[in-house]
């Protein structure tokens, strides 16, 4: 993969598959089982040194460990994960560190080895401070943990605090959501993402729609409380910059906007994603698999050239997530100006309903654009067809 020489810096995304249930929303590869940990880590920890070898010389930015659940892991754990990485990569100092947690693993001992690892952000999995809320969507922990949690990581000295909330939950009103909002506000967190509940195929809630066991999403119910969670969150100073996401001044994900800037990052653990700018690798999702692979140094993951039609379509993709918007002097830049024209020939009617504007040469979605951004993306997408 030849673009990897020209890469001075990049991301690495470890992801542990981990977790002590599934929750019914949830679409990552997971397996509810610890049984196989201590080998998964130590292959995890053979792949981070052998993916060094063609990443000499090449900083890491930022570092994310997600999952499944990361913070089942007991922090010397963490701590060999990163030891590792350190060893064999060479990590800025002034890297931006993540780990997901979830509030019912989070204790003051575990946070302060955290921090000894290197850890200087943490994003907690709160999805909702109501304990029928909670018990609705499958969460194992309660809104008391949830409040407690965050003190303990402020206290730890941990103050980089990302917290995930769920909207558009059936049954829950909108004052429950704003008590949510208004909650997360106070604790002084300086990084929201609010997911709206998505149902994906497959999962447990979609199966238990299905049977008619759980009520069915509404989508007029998710705008209207999409639109709460950003006049509040607006309202407190938090930018929108990213379509889930929130954040105070200085305090964006710079490894998530790393991503979204398609930024280069490797990603470690089964089911990872890794992208190298013009070419992308993804790992086995099975831990079994992920394991034989490693152990036999056989092939565990697939990859893919990207061509010109690929690129493009990521990067209107990903731009039109970001408040940034579309930046037609890129796509003049690295594809011609009949393709800057052809994106503003398509805007027009869209920037005529209310769901794009254009700006100094940017197209950018509306607040109104967001529901409906899957397929105004899709409209700009070039096809094999397109020449």
């Amino acid at each position: 993969m030849s673009d990897r020489n020209h890469i001075s810096h990049c991301g690495l995304y470890i992801h542990i598959p981990l977790c002590r249930s599934k929750c019914v929303y949830c679409d990552f590869y997971s397996v509810a089982s610890m049984s196989k940990k201590d080998m998964l880590l130590e292959c995890m920890r053979e792949e981070i040194i052998s993916r060094s070898r063609h990443w000499k010389g090449k900083e890491i930015a930022t570092i994310y460990i997600g999952g499944g659940t990361p913070s089942l892991l007991d922090g010397n754990d963490v701590e060999a994960l990163l030891h590792t990485v350190r060893e064999y990569m060479t990590v800025s100092p002034t890297a931006e560190i993540t780990i997901e947690a979830n509030p019912d693993d989070v204790s003051f001992h575990k946070t302060r080895q955290w921090i000894d690892a290197g850890i200087n952000r943490v994003s907690i999995g709160v999805q909702s401070f109501c304990d029928d809320t909670l018990s609705l969507i499958g969460r194992r922990h309660t809104g008391e943990k949830a409040r407690e949690a965050i003190g303990v990581l402020r206290d730890s000295g941990i103050d980089n605090i990302s917290l995930d909330i769920i909207y558009g939950i059936p049954t829950r009103s909108d004052d429950v959501l704003l008590d949510d909002i208004r909650y997360a506000v106070s604790s002084g967190v300086k990084h929201i993402s609010a997911y709206a509940l998505t149902r994906e195929e497959g999962t447990i809630m979609d199966k238990m729609i299905k049977r008619g066991t759980f009520p069915p999403l509404e989508e007029e119910m998710m705008e209207r409380q999409y639109h709460i969670v950003c006049n509040e969150l607006e309202k407190e100073g938090f930018v929108h910059y990213e379509i889930s996401n929130f954040a105070k001044n200085g305090y964006r994900s710079r490894h998530n906007s790393a991503y979204w800037k398609r930024v280069p990052y490797i990603g470690v653990g089964p089911a990872a994603h890794s992208f190298y700018g013009s070419s992308r690798r993804w790992n086995v999702s099975s831990v079994a698999s992920y394991i034989k692979g490693i152990k036999e140094n056989t092939v565990y993951w697939e990859e893919e050239e990207l061509v010109d039609r690929d690129v493009h379509n990521e990067i209107v993709m990903t731009s039109l997530r970001c408040v940034e918007g579309i930046d037609l002097g890129e796509i003049r830049d690295r594809f011609g100006e009949k393709y800057a024209e052809r994106i503003k020939m398509l805007s027009v009617r869209y920037i005529e309903g209310g769901l794009l504007t254009e700006d100094n040469d940017r197209i950018k979605l509306t607040r109104n654009g967001v529901f409906l951004s899957d397929g105004i993306e899709a409209d700009f997408f070039l096809t094999e067809d397109d020449k």
